[in-house]
């Protein structure tokens, strides 16, 4: 059943505004609680992919299909949250059957891990996070949860603050002896960085922190500047990321990120330094425009298909409403017409 929710590939639509023949609103409902959750947990989010989890509140209906009314639903990809916190979430809420509180936090548990314990790619791009947001993400993506993953987005999140990416590095360099961080893609693009706050990651970095990881992008963090390069630069001197190739610091206004002592054995893309064909990040530029154009053209053949759907409905309806013939009745052929004027009585034959 939860394959249905938690599904990457699944839009689920959460109808707080519908309810049971109960004054028990969406909110206060322990199965409803369960399914927002799993909902939440691995959905992506790219700007030009259709919405994950979409909240549908009440007075909204079936018009919350369309793309001109998506702005009055709520989109609701808060961060999933570990099992004992959802356990206490889960105390009061309302379940027909009482028994089945407990089996539905071992099956929150379970599900969890199983979607965690496999997933190699979250992207958590443009939620609106903020350090709130990042930090009980971060509690997700340690190699305890999240011992596959591989490619992490995290980009145009730009309320995110000093804590939260504290938080969310200290979860990705976690270490364990016999599961070591497997993350090889990260991009933080977009997020507002300034030094200040790039420092409390790239400062907090030690020897053989990630140790797979391959490309860093931090493109277009315009407050980013050349002294949260030589951050970075100072962290990879002490042995952190040993394997990271490129780096894109492009739209960071970088002035010369290569007198920065410890970045020579990575490739810099800059302005003046674009990634080449063979490069990771350009493969991935590319593999996510094809994703888009694939989404774009789906989207219209989507719209498509509504379009003539919506119109043989018109069509029915118009042929259902259409008045009948006009068919002459026996006996009032010959009868005088009279004209009603509104105020007077109708007068008789």
């Amino acid at each position: 059943m939860t394959i249905w929710y938690g599904h990457q590939r699944c839009t689920s639509l959460l109808l707080t505004g519908s309810g049971d023949r109960t004054d028990v609103s969406y909110s206060e409902r322990g199965w409803p609680t369960f399914e927002a959750h799993v909902s939440r947990f691995l959905k992506l989010s790219y700007p030009f992919l259709w919405p994950g989890v979409i909240v549908i509140p009440s007075g909204v209906g079936n018009r919350a299909a369309t793309g001109s009314t998506r702005s009055e639903c709520s989109l609701a990809l808060q961060p999933p949250v570990l099992p004992d916190d959802f356990k206490t979430e889960l105390e009061p809420k309302i379940f027909t059957n009482g028994k089945d509180r407990k089996g539905v936090a071992d099956m929150y548990e379970q599900d969890m891990r199983a979607a965690f314990g496999s997933v190699t790619e979250l992207s958590y791009e443009d939620r609106g996070w903020g350090d709130e947001q990042f930090t009980a993400a971060a509690k997700c993506l340690s190699p305890t949860w999240s011992p596959r993953l591989e490619r992490l987005r995290v980009s145009s999140n730009n309320r995110v603050g000093e804590v939260g990416m504290r938080d969310l590095w200290e979860s990705l360099a976690a270490q364990r002896e016999s599961q070591p961080s497997l993350l090889k893609q990260l991009f933080m693009e977009s997020l507002n960085l300034d030094e200040n706050v790039f420092h409390v990651f790239a400062g907090s970095l030690g020897p053989n922190d990630l140790p797979q990881l391959q490309v860093l992008s931090l493109k277009d963090n315009h407050r980013l500047g050349d002294s949260g390069i030589k951050c970075l630069a100072e962290a990879l001197r002490r042995g952190a990321l040993p394997k990271l190739e490129e780096v894109d610091v492009r739209g960071c206004n970088i002035g010369e990120p290569r007198a920065a002592e410890g970045l020579q054995r990575v490739k810099l893309w800059s302005e003046s330094t674009g990634p080449d064909a063979n490069s990771l990040v350009m493969q991935e530029e590319e593999k996510r425009k094809k994703l888009e154009t694939s989404a774009k053209s789906a989207r219209k053949k989507t719209q498509r298909a509504a379009a003539k759907q919506l119109a043989a409905e018109n069509a029915k309806q118009m042929a259902a409403e259409k008045p009948a013939a006009a068919m002459p009745v026996e006996g009032l052929a010959d009868r005088p017409v009279h004209t009603a004027v509104v105020g007077e009585p109708l007068l008789a034959d």
